[in-house]
């Protein structure tokens, strides 16, 4: 695993509340290739910004979310 995946994911350990490390994250396993794993980075950002009511985290990883899907939908 790369160094950047590790740090992104002790970031999510250190700052399990933090709705930008989960996206912060999923960005870094998107850009891996790691499709799935990135998605539920995603999703649990959206579950944390959503309960803080963080909308500009929000509406990053809803986007995010959405390029994965588009993914999924064009293979």
């Amino acid at each position: 695993m790369p160094v950047s995946l590790l740090i992104f994911k002790y970031n999510t350990v250190a700052y399990a509340s933090s709705a930008n490390a989960f996206d912060s994250y999923g960005e870094a396993l998107f850009k891996q290739g790691r499709l799935k794993q990135a998605e539920e980075q995603f999703q649990k950002a959206i579950e944390l910004a959503s309960a803080a009511n963080d909308a500009s985290t929000l509406k990053i990883s809803r986007n995010n979310l959405e390029k994965i899907n588009q993914l999924k939908r064009s293979k």
